[in-house]
């Protein structure tokens, strides 16, 4: 079976789930088990009688992925705002962000840290986490916001043979204009593709349809970096600033988001 977590939130549910779902990962590895005490979106406040218990995170039986899973428990909550703290199974041990409370604002994936907060959960992490439930993921899934005043849009991408090597300047690239997204849903401006590889660098175009020309997102020229199989929502760095009514080329900030793995991996768990 395909995780609970680390894979949970889908595209398919973006206009509900991803927006009002909140992750929490925690490392006590000396504890036996971790509790949670929170308020969501304001209401009561759980007790020390009523909390509840973060799950253990599945994982392969090899020594890399027993690390990288282990050092975690999660979390899930539906809602948009959380404060919460930590505890034991005994109750004995606490963790409260050094009396601060944990404090999130905004739904979506973080770690617990004391003495640092709740921070946003590195795609990084997400992926070392997933990968370590997953030994055989094998596909990467592209969600694309681009322009969208674009007619269509094309990936230019490291190939997969090359992927290992996609940071160098030796990785072999598909040709322009790229290989072609299909759209995703009724938004103007979505996209999608899948491609088997282990990891990708990658960047967009219109494929030139415009008078002016090809357009491109390269991120600022450094290209984008997927790295590792799973589900990614990546949008464009002049998206917010497009539908202002600014042009490319606008400086804004790209964004790219692990969503969890691949649909056709999840679906191939559950053969």
């Amino acid at each position: 079976m395909a995780s609970k977590y680390a894979g949970m939130i889908s595209p398919e549910d973006s206009s509900n789930t991803i927006e009002q779902y909140i992750e929490v990962f925690h490392s006590a590895p000396l504890w036996d088990s971790t509790w949670a005490i929170f308020s969501a979106d304001g209401g009561e406040w759980l007790t020390p009688a009523t909390a509840v218990k973060l799950d253990d995170l599945p994982h392969r039986d090899d020594a890399v992925a027993v690390h990288a899973a282990r050092q975690y428990r999660v979390l899930r909550v539906n809602a948009r705002a959380l404060e919460f703290v930590l505890c034991d199974g005994t109750r004995s041990h606490w963790d409260n962000n050094r009396g601060e409370n944990y404090k999130i604002s905004v739904s979506g994936v973080y770690v617990a840290e004391e003495g640092v907060g709740a921070r946003p959960m590195l795609n990084t992490e997400l992926a070392a986490i997933t990968r370590a439930q997953r030994a055989d993921a094998r596909y990467i899934e592209l969600i694309y916001e681009s322009n969208p005043k674009w007619l269509n849009c094309f990936v230019i991408h490291t190939l997969p043979r090359a992927s290992d090597s996609a940071r160098g300047s030796g990785a072999e690239w598909t040709p322009a204009p790229g290989v072609r997204m299909t759209r995703h849903g009724a938004r103007l401006g979505s996209w999608f593709l899948r491609i088997q590889a282990d990891s990708l660098q990658l960047a967009f175009t219109d494929g030139g349809g415009g008078k002016g020309g090809a357009e491109w997102d390269s991120n600022f020229g450094s290209n984008y970096m997927v790295p590792a199989p799973g589900k990614y929502e990546i949008i464009a760095h002049d998206a917010a600033y497009a539908d202002a009514g600014h042009g490319v080329g606008s400086t804004g900030g790209s964004k790219v988001r692990y969503l969890g793995i691949s649909d056709l991996d999840a679906l191939r768990a559950e053969l």
